[in-house]
């Protein structure tokens, strides 16, 4: 480890690899130093921004060499799930790289359970790290020009969802009607360093009457509801939330939110 002032409130902490940035930016997210004000992690570098008048840059540094460089801390709080489309033009590429089905890719792809890394390239960029190992293959030869916007992509070691069209050149599997930035939304980035991420598969909707109770009255209605559709037709044992959307085994959905 190695810290480098940037000025009177900011020290950029070098160190060793992207394992080290995560179990340090998450030791210091589940047991903050007091003064610190922000945190900018990158693939090799944490920057930290702190108070002055309650912390020094000795004092900074002399709390982060007892800090743990190993153990890597899940952020508290939900697992975030959005709704992908495996559609991308280069899954059956994928899958002959990784020595795979295009099927066992996306099985394997669900499966994973991600974590922003970090955040740049663009507005909303997060690099997700955390997936199946078999999947980590390499970028394109040849970047693409453009990009669409909602592209899920693979790119070595990371998976990354594009939040506008722009250049790029890592392996598309995927779209999703998620939006990765809303300028209009608080905050703008849907991801954000250290959220605990995972991809679902969009299944088609179609709309049915299902019959509802009004538990303290005892009164029964009908309400017309999206439930997703399976290939065979069935209506069995649908994931624990989809896009945004909660399940109750009794009551279907509470909510679609894509």
């Amino acid at each position: 480890m190695r810290i480098l002032s940037v000025d009177r409130s900011t020290v950029l902490v070098e160190l060793r690899d992207l394992d080290e940035v995560l179990a340090l930016h998450a030791g210091l997210r589940s047991q903050p130093l007091d003064g610190i004000e922000e945190m900018l992690p990158a693939a090799r570098t944490l920057m930290l921004r702190f108070d002055p008048a309650r912390l020094s840059v000795r004092g900074l540094s002399d709390a982060l060499s007892g800090r743990d460089l190993v153990s890597v801390q899940r952020m508290p709080g939900p697992l975030l799930e959005i709704p992908v489309r495996y559609d991308g033009e280069d899954l059956a590429e994928v899958a002959q790289l990784a020595g795979l089905t295009s099927e066992e890719v996306v099985r394997r792809h669900q499966a994973s359970e991600f974590t922003v890394a970090f955040c740049g390239f663009a507005p909303g960029f997060a690099y997700l790290v955390g997936g199946d190992s078999a999947l980590h293959v390499p970028r394109r030869s040849t970047p693409r020009p453009q990009v669409p916007a909602g592209s899920i992509a693979l790119g070595g070691v990371y998976c990354g969802v594009y939040p506008q069209a722009t250049p790029g050149g890592w392996r598309l599997i995927g779209t999703t009607s998620s939006r990765m930035w809303d300028a209009d939304r608080d905050p703008p980035a849907l991801l954000s360093p250290g959220l605990p991420f995972r991809c679902l598969r969009h299944w088609n909707y179609r709309l049915v009457w299902i019959n509802l109770t009004r538990c303290r009255r005892g009164l029964w209605s009908r309400r017309l509801v999206a439930l997703p559709h399976w290939k065979t037709g069935s209506l069995s044992s649908p994931p624990s939330s989809l896009g945004g959307t909660k399940w109750n085994s009794f009551y279907g959905p509470t909510g679609i939110t894509q």
